[in-house]
């Protein structure tokens, strides 16, 4: 697959996705998956409270929890993410205005509730996503691996369950590339998206994408008929974070950052990086890519 390929098909999902003007439902109803985006319309408000929570994660090395959008299927479900997100959003943002004093204190001490409140929300749905990922037929024949990766996660064993997370994720890569050849990797996607001169801020929807075609002169308007509303805040997340954690690594220099280059190469790290926070950016890593399945197969398919 070219790059060249990769513009046709992002053409392709852009067209895909529901716009306002072609739903006759109430258009509030907020798509639960990303791949409901292709039948439902999500209001750009909704789109830009997700994408400030995103971006706020962003900041602090977290990549984005996919799995809450299908909490928001209930209204009184709704209710709770959306405050919970309103909450560490004010938090956030309350450090450029009352704690400009004293920023590093506040920065810190937010980095502390922001990394606690993602630590505790994924050991409470934990059970809830590795089930899924063991129903989900992608994933058939590798059922002992996910319950070993679960096994680790419950035990605490960090190392054990980083080191065999990286292998299901190049398995996922494969899957999606419909490839048996096992140097196909994310970072295969990386050189395609490098090639074709995309950026996770070219994906990003609402306000971000507004922000980004400043330069354009494109309208407000114009944009959200383009933008990749819900599939952009993921996606954006995917691309942000497959850099990072498949960044080609050369030197041996005790990192505590997750990278898969110098994990599988045995470098020398850091024992910082066998934490309980690195093994859940992964395991939410490796989540949020499955739940982009539809559109990452779009975006990756080498046929017409």
């Amino acid at each position: 697959m070219n790059h060249k390929k990769l513009l046709e098909n992002i053409d392709t999902l852009r067209q895909r996705i529901k716009r306002k003007s072609e739903i006759n439902i109430p258009y509030f109803t907020i798509a639960h998956k990303f791949a409901d985006n292709f039948e439902k319309y999500t209001r750009t408000s909704t789109v830009n409270l997700i994408s400030s929570f995103n971006e706020a994660l962003f900041h602090y090395d977290w990549p984005f929890p996919a799995y809450i959008l299908e909490f928001t299927g209930r209204k009184w479900r709704r209710f709770i993410v959306y405050f919970v997100l309103a909450l560490i959003l004010i938090r956030y943002k309350l450090k450029d205005f009352i704690f400009k004093p004293k920023p590093s204190v506040f920065e810190h001490r937010f980095e502390e509730f922001l990394n606690e409140y993602m630590l505790a929300n994924f050991r409470v749905n934990s059970d809830y996503i590795f089930c899924e990922w063991r129903v989900n037929p992608i994933f058939e024949g590798k059922h002992y691996l996910i319950n070993n990766i679960s096994k680790c996660y419950k035990n605490e064993l960090w190392y054990a369950c980083i080191v065999a997370a990286f292998p299901l994720l190049d398995y996922l890569c494969r899957k999606y590339f419909n490839s048996t050849n096992l140097t196909t990797s994310i970072n295969k996607i990386n050189n395609l998206f490098k090639k074709a001169g995309i950026t996770s801020a070219d994906v990003k929807p609402g306000y971000m994408a507004w922000e980004a075609s400043k330069n354009t002169g494109e309208s407000s308007e114009d944009v959200v008929l383009r933008d990749l509303r819900l599939i952009g805040v993921g996606l954006g997340s995917f691309l942000e974070f497959a850099e990072k954690y498949y960044e080609h690594s050369t030197d041996d220099n005790y990192t505590s950052k997750l990278n898969r280059h110098a994990i599988l190469h045995c470098a020398n790290v850091s024992p910082e990086l066998w934490s309980r926070e690195n093994t859940v950016k992964l395991l939410l890593f490796i989540d949020l890519a499955l739940r982009l399945e539809v559109p990452l197969r779009i975006l990756l398919n080498e046929t017409n």
